[in-house]
């Protein structure tokens, strides 16, 4: 009888070793793997759009909008800063490069500009 125990014993314990031997399928995870292409995984366009927003900031940030003469970089008009089109100019001398169109802030290399005055005590506003 003790020959039978040891025999039942050793069966399972044989089928418990097949089974761990036998090809478990995944399914269609393996599938799903196989044609898995990092450069269109979702993360990695996320990845791409947070690169392109940073280095379109990056260059927003150190774009000049005036050039080395004080004339604005997009239409080289030479624009005072009270924005009046016709304006000779009517600030102090500016420190730095002498021009009576620069505001408290020289205009040459500037990477700001005024878009908008408004004076309270009048009824006009000016935008660029």
């Amino acid at each position: 009888m003790a020959n039978s125990g040891s025999r039942s014993r050793s069966k399972r314990e044989n089928s418990k070793i097949l089974q761990s031997l036998m090809f478990k399928n995944p399914g269609k995870k393996v599938a799903e793997f196989a044609n898995f292409k990092p450069e269109e995984s979702e993360r990695e366009k996320r990845k791409l759009r947070r690169l392109q927003e940073e280095e379109h900031q990056r260059h927003l940030q150190n774009r000049t909008m005036y050039d080395a003469n004080g004339h604005l970089s997009s239409t080289g008009q030479d624009l005072c800063d009270c924005l009046g089109k016709d304006c000779p100019g009517c600030h102090y001398p500016c420190k730095d490069c002498g021009s009576i169109k620069c505001g408290p802030v020289c205009r040459c290399k500037r990477k700001w500009v005024f878009d908008l005055i408004e004076d309270e005590g009048q009824t006009y506003c000016v935008r660029y």
